[in-house]
């Protein structure tokens, strides 16, 4: 059975990536309006947050603003300073993942030690859920069938997006 839940888990959007632009640019005072030919810090908030994606690097971020956004004079370092930015976007999907996780009482589905399967194409994989992240809000840290017992590695995935093999110890 498929868990879901409303209100949904965040994802990136514009507001969540607006706030990271925002936290982005007042910790790099030196990237100023005038340095891109920009009007304000808002807007250049905006266009970080228009022309950004989850996984942008800082030559590609770079790239949009300069061609999609009109920013000038963009060198090596700003694309370095730009790098960065992925880090704040990170940070602040988490922390509002956290705040939902928290809002909603959002509670494990399945207890520790049920068998699962992931419902994710690129993570497809079936295992044993050996704890809850105490890193990812509303995830499971799940150990995949056929590891080696001493093996540590574990796959980090929400609870929504497993489901309780037959048998697998259902609450």
């Amino acid at each position: 059975m498929k868990i879901t839940y409303n209100p949904p888990r965040p994802s990136v959007n514009y507001e969540i990536k607006l706030q990271a632009a925002f936290e982005f640019l007042q910790a790099h005072p030196d990237i100023e309006p005038e340095r891109v030919n920009q009007h304000s810090i808002e807007h250049m908030a905006d266009d970080i947050a228009m022309h950004s994606t989850i996984s942008s690097d800082g030559y590609e971020l770079a790239k949009e603003l300069d061609t999609r956004a009109g920013w000038e004079n963009i060198d090596m370092d700003l694309v370095e300073t730009l790098d960065s930015y992925s880090m704040y976007l990170h940070h602040r999907l988490e922390r509002a993942k956290k705040q939902w996780a928290e809002e909603n009482n959002i509670q494990p589905p399945y207890p520790v030690g049920s068998r699962v399967r992931s419902l994710l194409q690129w993570n497809n994989i079936t295992g044993t859920i050996t704890g809850i992240s105490q890193h990812h809000a509303a995830c499971y840290v799940v150990k995949k069938d056929g590891t080696a017992p001493d093996d540590t590695t574990r796959r980090i995935i929400e609870y929504e997006a497993v489901e309780l093999l037959e048998g697998g110890n259902e609450k």
